[in-house]
């Protein structure tokens, strides 16, 4: 018998990119804003930036594991057989 976090529930497993390259996209936006003297501006374009790319990540990466789910869903009924 399989317990919650072999069922699929993968919640818990998954990485969520937005948050980190938001972090990260504010972090270049106030260097950049810093050295330019334009620090509100520069952090908006930055925390802009990395939220689209980790939009884009979670996407691939929600797709990604929709694709092995399946696979494996595959793979069971390919065994019942």
């Amino acid at each position: 018998m399989k317990n919650n976090n072999e069922k699929g529930n993968n919640d818990q497993n998954t990485t969520h990119y937005m948050p980190l390259y938001m972090c990260i996209g504010i972090s270049i936006g106030l260097a950049v804003g810093a050295a330019t003297n334009n620090i509100p501006v520069c952090m908006c374009m930055g925390m802009g930036a990395g939220t689209c790319i980790g939009a884009i990540l979670d996407r691939q990466n929600r797709k990604k594991e929709s694709d092995d789910s399946e696979q494996e869903k595959e793979e069971q009924e390919n065994e019942n057989v």
